[in-house]
């Protein structure tokens, strides 16, 4: 699906005289189309953006139609027609799934903190929703993840030490999940990123740990729209967004953000948006080899992250980005890029 999808073309009204008769003919115009279709793309990436930013906010929709500069009745039909989904179906989807990520991964938090973060109003609420979407309980999704880690969740929500589950470093680990990785080579770190100005194309759907052409279409695209406004450079960054957790959301409606760095103040259009990056502490991860490893290398990498790396680190996963790839030698015939991870204090 692109941005620019649903968008019926616009037509011109021509008025003729033919005796005493007045005749009216359409006309498509193209050009107007185009003009229409990189109008509107350029407003629903300012609201994807916003939700982004401030979905554990309440979200209305007469807010997000000033945001799109659109009358309410208006924008909600282009919404729709353009995402595929109603707006408030997407919020309480992008919520749920956010939660169920905090559920998976950050297990230091209740689920009162969780529906909190996620912008649910009470842990009531919170539950009701969940189950609707996920057809089980929030504790009882948690604890699918704690019985693989070999510890039983308590029958009412118990703080444990002094949390409501236990801690990363609290949990037994199987020697199979150390065995597992014997003999691989990580050179994993943990270092302050700094924030980066980018423009970017988003993209919305992608198979998990394979390497995608339409991203590197993607990618090839926007570098050419930079070039041609003077704004690529060698020292151009190349960066990919991915805010969605694979596990959790259907790989179809994941969202891949394509981005290079571009100068503070660029005036972008259509579908290049931008977007800022907060400085923030990752865990980084280094890539390297043939493309035509690049789904072992990244599947694996992650499998590491999260089942050996985080339990013994003092870290859990950080807000916003599920994770950022920072690609090294644009255009190179090799994989080469950081794969990084935002982290916080467990």
């Amino acid at each position: 699906m692109t941005p620019e999808s649903g968008i019926v073309c616009q037509r011109l009204l021509l008025t003729v005289r033919k005796g005493k008769h007045t005749i009216l003919f359409t006309m498509s115009d193209p050009l107007r189309a185009y003009r229409l279709r990189k109008e509107y793309s350029s407003r629903i990436n300012r609201v994807i953006d916003y939700i982004n930013q401030h979905l554990c906010e309440e979200l209305t929709l007469e807010t997000l139609a000033s945001v799109a500069l659109f009358s309410p009745y208006h924008f909600h039909r282009v919404f729709h027609t353009m995402v595929g989904e109603t707006l408030n179906g997407y919020i309480n989807r992008l919520r749920l799934e956010k939660a169920a990520h905090k559920l998976h991964r950050n297990l230091n938090l209740s689920i009162t903190e969780i529906a909190l973060e996620c912008g649910f109003s009470s842990s009531s609420a919170f539950t009701r929703a969940f189950k609707a979407f996920f057809q089980q309980s929030p504790r009882d999704y948690r604890s699918m993840f704690l019985e693989s880690k070999g510890v039983c969740l308590p029958s009412e929500e118990q703080p444990y030490g002094n949390s409501s589950v236990p801690t990363f470093s609290q949990m037994p680990l199987e020697p199979s999940q150390y065995a597992r990785f014997r003999g691989f080579t990580f050179n994993t770190r943990v270092e302050h990123l700094p924030s980066y100005n980018l423009a970017y194309i988003r993209l919305i759907g992608f198979k998990e740990f394979t390497f995608n052409e339409n991203i590197n279409r993607t990618f090839d695209r926007l570098a050419c729209w930079l070039q041609a406004r003077d704004l690529f450079s060698d020292d151009s960054l190349c960066i990919g967004l991915t805010y969605d957790d694979t596990e959790i959301t259907d790989p179809e409606r994941c969202r891949y953000m394509c981005c290079f760095t571009v100068p503070e103040g660029t005036v972008t259009e259509g579908e290049v948006g931008t977007v800022r990056t907060p400085a923030s502490k990752y865990v980084v991860s280094r890539l390297e080899g043939q493309w035509a490893d690049y789904g072992e290398l990244f599947g694996t990498t992650l499998e590491y992250l999260y089942g050996v790396w985080f339990p013994q680190s003092g870290y859990e996963p950080g807000e916003g980005l599920s994770y950022l790839e920072k690609y090294y030698r644009y255009k190179s015939g090799k994989l080469n890029m950081d794969l990084c991870v935002p982290v916080k204090p467990v």
